[in-house]
Parts: structure tokens; C-alpha cells; sequence
């Protein structure tokens, strides 16, 4: 999610989700031939993007201004040239001030930017709300703008990582009944020691 913001007369808020579309968990998943993944099936948001979506649309309430969802890969604030706060369970906007809060194993930090900033935020964050009907027949004349890479100046590289092959999980064994007829203890302790587990 990127804050920005005209300047500080300028109350027109721009909020941009940044999500990802992933294929349909619920569908079967294929390779191509080249060993990537097959993006001609039913996509879905990725679910974690749905925390992020709203805790956008809460700061437009709350603010004014505009949400914008960007579907693209991971990107870096560094790639931006804007600040970056991270894991975020709560976010408050004072003015150009943007200010998260956030658990770590270290303790809890407050930590704050100016606008505009990139903030990650956690699951936690906002609890998604449901579409409305009139929201989603609104959703439907909206502009979605497909960028190539060359209109954003981006060369296509290698991949990092390449999937060589996808098998079925092994089904699950059925397990064993142990009578406690008195030896239920030897039996069991007998199981976990051939398991290698004890």
C-alpha cells in the first residue's frame, strides 16, 4: 500500500493496493511446457491482499481520496524511492505524517514517514468486509489497464526459481487401533519407537 499525498494544502489522498492475482486454489494447477505455471485459468485476489484492500478503503473513509488497485509482482520501496514501514497492524494518517504500529519479536514499535510511503501490513490489520451488490456492479464499468513490461521500462529476466514438476501428496495411511487389554502401553510406546519418534 503506497500513501500519497498532492501536498499539504491538498486533502485528495491517493491510497494504491498493491495485489496479486493467483490462480483459483480450488482448480486444478498445471504446467506449461516451459515448466511455469499455467495463468490461463480462473485467477482469484490472493487472500492476504484482502486485509490490505480494506485497510485502504478504511483510510479513504476515513481521509478522503481515491483507492487504487495495482496487480503486479513483489515490488520495493527502494524501487520507488520512498520510505517503507512494514508489518503493520494499524495505521494512522496526521496530515503528510503516516504512522504504523507493529509487533515484533523485539517488542512493539511505533514507527512513522512522511508521505508518500510504502506500508506492508499484516493479516490482522482489518477484518475484510463483504461486497455489496450495488459495490459490486459498480466494480464492473471500472477501468482495468493492462501495462506491458516495456511500457514500465522493464526488461523480462530469468526466473529465479523454476518449478520442475508437480505430484499428488502421498494418501494418508490408515492409522492402528490399540486395544488397552493391559499391554496398551508397551504396544504404543512399541509404535513410537519403530516411528523413531521416542
Amino acid at each position: 500500500m503506497t500513501l500519497s499525498r498532492r501536498s499539504d494544502n491538498d486533502l485528495h489522498v491517493k491510497i494504491v493496493v498493491t495485489v496479486k492475482q493467483v490462480p483459483d486454489p480450488n482448480s486444478a494447477t498445471l504446467l506449461e511446457p516451459d515448466h511455469t505455471l499455467a495463468r490461463d485459468r480462473e485467477v482469484v485476489l490472493d487472500p492476504g491482499d484482502e486485509c490490505g484492500i480494506e485497510e485502504g478503503l478504511q483510510l479513504k473513509e476515513a481521509h478522503g481520496g481515491e483507492v487504487i488497485l495495482v496487480s503486479m509482482g513483489p515490488e520495493r520501496a527502494e524501487l520507488l524511492g520512498v520510505p517503507q514501514l512494514t508489518i503493520a497492524k494499524k495505521v494512522e494518517v496526521d496530515g503528510s505524517t503516516v504512522r504504523i504500529h507493529r509487533q515484533t519479536a523485539d517488542g512493539y514499535q511505533v514507527v512513522e514517514a512522511s508521505t508518500p510511503v510504502l506500508i506492508t501490513v499484516t493479516a490482522g490489520i482489518a477484518e475484510p468486509r463483504y461486497a455489496s451488490l450495488k459495490g459490486i456492479m459498480a466494480a464492473r464499468s471500472k477501468e482495468i489497464k493492462q501495462v506491458g513490461l516495456g511500457e514500465l521500462g522493464v526488461e523480462r529476466g530469468e526466473p529465479g526459481e523454476t518449478i520442475e514438476g508437480l505430484a499428488d501428496a502421498e494418501a494418508r495411511k490408515a492409522g492402528a487401533i490399540v486395544q488397552d487389554d493391559g499391554t496398551a502401553v508397551d504396544r504404543i510406546l512399541q509404535v513410537l519407537a519403530e516411528a523413531k519418534v521416542v
